[in-house]
């Protein structure tokens, strides 16, 4: 081997030793094979600094290239360390020449590299924090306006939900506050909640809705519920939401929890408790009522006795996510005879007319027992029901009266109008709003569902002066939208038209959950949709 061809390979060599140690710097060309799978850069990367420990956290994309590891560069392109996947914190000793920012650049399997990510070492997150004591309960506002909106309920000061979902489904459930158990590791990380939290604080959003699970909405994870011999609810799941509701506070932000899609907890206990009513039984059983009431009343009870403040940071508590009935179960699937409810009124359940009236006597049934149980335990908090449109299951008020099998359309769910629910003793009502197929704007999709939900007609009119109403989830499938542009285009006009009608606020589906392919979130293009929907 000559003398240039061996100056050429040592050349090589130290120029393949450089670019490994200073991943990021310079990113290569990506082909065409390689775009379909892109190697994409770690979110939520925050710094936190406590108790004695400098300590870099941030969460890996799931929807990507599989990642291999994660390298920690100083603005200068010296290497710190590497993390391997799917570890997600670094720990930063005290040097002579502690950095004032880091570098975080994934590298995949195959070796190639995604952009970096910038964490600021100096920053003063104390300048984020509110006093928890200072924050005051929401309350629905006095105010002489044209739709009942919210307020602070000691300096009357308006309050309009600026909000976003928050939902970690890691077995494609809601995972959210999963702790430990049976030796699989905690699904619940407070650093992931905490940077989330500084995230929305940061770019001024100013309520978070989550999810409380009960066991029944999967086989993997086991909520609230806990183990078969939980007696009550599961304290470890309840201590994981008790430490974000705590966190969540710190920085001023509102908590919107909702009780799942109204299944019953799933341990002996409640089983027993319940006479195992669950979902839809529970509002036609009267130990299923009484159960819930049990249930709902242990969870207040435990935030009360964490700290009765924390209380004040809630936005309300909706009973259910999305609130149907089902024409597959009783005692819809009676079609014929009568039948009698809990408080002793007949119902001709061949006759479409009085098997509405059923429905609406047992949501008023429901409900009403749901707000006693509120204010013994928390009064002044609101209660909340969530839903979406009947559109959504090609649904009408019409078609759906009788809420039994419709020729041609397989749904079994059927939402009851908003009207139907505001006319029960909630306070507000959570109605969740899609494309689900109609074509248009934003502007022309909302229209087109608070039309079908009868939010429109006078008495909707009338009932909106007195209760306020959120639209809890809002958001744009990549089917539909096929860029971040598009999707920023259509959400911000659905957000607007919701705002401009006088709607109370927005929460848009999801700040993150990049399990969800289908869908955009938030911190797609380095929180591209998070900035353009930030204001309101």
């Amino acid at each position: 081997m000559n003398k240039y061809i061996k100056n050429l390979l040592l050349t090589f060599l130290v120029l393949i030793f450089f670019i490994e140690k200073n991943v990021g710097m310079e990113p290569p060309t990506i082909n065409a094979t390689d775009m379909r799978e892109p190697v994409y850069p770690v979110y939520f990367a925050d710094f936190f600094a406590e108790e004695g420990q400098n300590l870099i956290h941030f969460q890996w994309r799931v929807d990507g290239s599989s990642p291999a590891k994660a390298v920690i560069t100083d603005s200068k392109g010296n290497v710190w360390g590497e993390v391997p996947f799917p570890n997600d914190r670094f720990m930063i000793e005290r040097r002579e020449h502690f950095p004032d920012q880091v570098l975080i650049t994934v590298v995949d399997e195959k070796n190639r590299y995604s952009e970096s990510v910038e964490v600021d070492l100096n920053q003063d997150v104390r300048s984020l924090w509110v006093n928890p004591e200072h924050i005051e309960p929401i309350t629905v506002s006095k105010q002489n306006e044209e739709f009942a909106s919210f307020c602070l309920a000691k300096s009357g000061q308006k309050f309009i939900v600026n909000g976003v979902n928050y939902c970690v489904i890691k077995t494609l459930d809601h995972d959210t506050f999963e702790p430990e158990i049976n030796e699989r590791p905690a699904i619940y990380d407070p650093y992931d909640a905490e940077s989330m939290l500084r995230c929305m604080k940061r770019n001024g959003y100013n309520t978070v809705r989550v999810f409380i699970k009960t066991g029944y909405r999967g086989t993997v994870t086991l909520g609230l519920s806990g183990p078969s011999d939980t007696q009550g609810i599961y304290a470890p799941y309840m201590d994981n939401f008790l430490d974000f509701l705590s966190r969540a506070a710190k920085y001023g932000i509102y908590v919107f929890p909702c009780l799942c899609e109204n299944e019953m907890l799933s341990n002996d206990y409640f089983k027993e408790r319940s006479g195992n009513a669950n979902r839809q039984g529970i509002l036609f059983s009267q130990k299923g009522i009484e159960a819930k009431q049990e249930y709902l009343s242990l969870f207040l009870q435990a935030i009360k006795k964490r700290n009765p403040k924390l209380l004040d940071s809630l936005l309300g508590i909706a009973m259910q996510n999305e609130f149907v009935f089902h024409c597959s179960e009783a005692p819809f699937n009676q079609l014929d005879g009568k039948y009698v409810f809990l408080d002793g009124s007949e119902y001709n359940m061949s006759d479409d007319i009085s098997r509405r009236a059923l429905a609406n006597a047992a949501i008023q049934y429901y409900y009403r027992a749901m707000k006693q149980t509120l204010q013994t335990n928390a009064p002044g908090l609101l209660l909340a029901e969530g839903t979406f449109a009947l559109g959504a299951v090609g649904k009408t008020e019409e078609n759906s009266k009788g809420i039994r099998p419709i020729e041609g359309n397989l749904d079994m769910r059927y939402p009851m109008t908003a009207v139907e629910l505001m006319k029960t003793d909630i306070d507000f009502l959570d109605l969740h709003i899609y494309r689900w197929g109609f074509p248009g704007s934003g502007e022309e999709v909302f229209r087109h569902f608070t039309e079908n939900m009868k939010l429109t007609t006078q008495e909707g009119r009338q009932l909106r002066t007195k209760k306020p109403i959120i639209m809890g989830e809002f958001g744009s499938f990549k089917e539909n939208e096929k860029t971040t542009d598009e999707a920023i285009l259509f959400t911000k006009s659905l957000k607007n038209a919701a705002l401009k009608d006088g709607f109370a606020g927005t929460c848009f589906w999801t700040i993150d959950c990049f399990e969800q392919k289908d869908i955009w979130n938030l911190m797609w293009e380095n929180g591209k949709l998070l900035k353009a929907l930030q204001s309101f």
